[in-house]
């Protein structure tokens, strides 16, 4: 490389730095010119740790969610960040769909109801204009509503919160903007799903499944339950036997009844059993955990009315066997257990 070819480049990136302080837009993203340029560059993107964890180690959900952020008019970062994958399908927050039609200049206004509003009220409006649509599109969704469709204050079937538990008046207050915006502008989103309604789908068909429904009815419904046991009755209520008459045989002792032979003690669990019922308990008590025992629990063909009332060691008597069940429940453990750290 000559003296001049090496005092040209330092020329370049000097200015870059100069106009970088002043702010002025360097275009410091790459621009692939080839689709296995932008293959790299989606690889490049899935390794940072900035990404959402959806997104991490899976450049082609990036390239996807990329693809379908330009043809609504997002950036490719943006796209990355704010598009999310539920249930298979993308979805938008509601604010971002807003937000895009702003952008665009085709909403002439928007109104809805505050959420000090809907407290006051228990309603939620509201009112879009389009630029190029003469009418005004107007949707409300009360709290009632929310309760018939069975999402008013809404718990997961782990016992964790949902969004409807936490934030009840702000998704409230999302929903009839959600559907102006659905009803407005089709040529825009494409049918693309808001977040907050994807999930509320995906949480609904979840707890259908059947395998969850016979998880939960598989456990004892003992809250509340009181335990009911009968007094004895008074000492002077009880039947007293008649005095024997004066020249009445003896009365024969009745023979005492038979008794039932003395439970056999069960046999001591094995070490691995002990184990592998610890480490099913371990599984179950985390939120999802449940239903992959389950799912395990019909992989290796145990009776499904037992579930959650015998342990796995009592129905896997063959050691090699449930040490393979064993085997799957800690890998299952360790995947939830990095999710949730």
């Amino acid at each position: 490389m000559t003296n001049e070819t090496k005092q040209q480049q330092n020329d370049s990136a000097m200015k870059e730095l100069t106009l970088l302080s002043e702010g002025e837009d360097m275009g410091l993203m790459p621009q692939p010119k080839s689709f296995d340029e932008v293959l790299q560059f989606c690889h490049w993107i899935a390794s940072s740790r900035i990404v959402p964890e959806a997104y991490r180690n899976n450049p082609a959900d990036i390239f996807v969610a990329a693809q379908y952020g330009r043809e609504i008019g997002l950036g490719f970062m943006t796209s990355v960040q704010k598009i999310a994958v539920i249930g298979g399908k993308p979805a938008l927050p509601s604010d971002i769909k807003l937000a895009i039609v702003r952008k665009k200049k085709l909403l002439e206004w928007h109104k809805e109801a505050t959420i000090d509003e809907i407290k006051q009220t228990g309603k939620a409006w509201c009112e879009m204009k389009r630029v190029d649509v003469p009418n005004v599109m107007r949707h409300q969704w009360t709290i009632d509503d929310a309760k018939r469709a069975g999402l008013w204050e809404r718990m997961a079937q782990s016992g964790a919160p949902t969004p409807w538990k936490s934030y009840s008046y702000r998704m409230l207050q999302l929903k009839p903007r959600d559907w102006c915006l659905k009803d407005l502008y089709p040529d825009l989103f494409f049918g693309i799903a808001s977040v907050e309604e994807a999930q509320e789908v995906q949480m609904i068909e979840h707890e259908q499944q059947p395998e969850v429904l016979l998880e939960a009815q598989s456990q004892p419904q003992t809250a509340g339950a009181k335990i009911i046991s009968a007094e004895a009755p008074p000492l002077e209520e009880r039947p007293q036997s008649p005095d024997p008459e004066p020249g009445d045989p003896e009365p024969i002792p009745a023979e005492p009844p038979p008794t039932d032979p003395e439970p056999e003690e069960p046999a001591p669990a094995t070490a691995l059993a002990q184990i592998v019922d610890g480490t099913v308990e371990q599984l179950r008590a985390l939120p999802q955990g449940g239903m992959k025992v389950m799912k395990l629990w019909q992989q290796f063909k145990l009776p499904t009315g037992q579930f959650g009332k015998k342990r796995v060691s009592e129905l896997i008597t063959n050691e090699t066997t449930l040490a393979l069940f064993g085997n799957e429940v800690q890998k299952m453990l360790i995947e939830l257990e990095k999710k949730k750290g």
